[in-house]
């Protein structure tokens, strides 16, 4: 079972993430904000985390996963946004080997990308 750790500040969007892969068999645990984010994960461990870009508060999707890979190497990340403005494309270089999937997206793609097989 994969521990999958959902940061994403729009309520709809988290529950139906958080249900919808609960539903195809993983762990979920959501958070709203990078800092909640950050302290679920100290516990939980994930083994991917999601998270959108834009969040409410001084944090990032960027920052959340670079936080996470200093005390996790190996967390696999996947990036959400509903943007791919010209300032995001400087983020870039920050995020080696991170899939960014532009909203709406195909489930069975972030099916693929949570699995290890993307």
């Amino acid at each position: 079972m994969t521990k999958v750790l959902i940061v994403e500040d729009e309520q709809d969007a988290l529950d139906v993430l958080g249900w919808w892969l609960q539903e195809n068999g993983h762990q979920v645990l959501t958070a709203r904000t990078g800092k909640a984010a950050l302290e679920l994960g100290m516990n939980f461990r994930p083994d991917v985390v999601i998270t959108d870009y834009f969040l409410e508060d001084d944090l990032n999707g960027v920052d959340v996963i670079e936080q996470f890979r200093r005390e996790q190497p190996c967390v696999r990340a996947v990036l959400v946004t509903g943007l791919l403005q010209e300032g995001f494309r400087d983020e870039f270089p920050r995020l080696s080997g991170v899939p960014v999937l532009t909203k709406p997206f195909e489930f069975r793609r972030l099916q693929e990308l949570v699995e290890g097989q993307a």
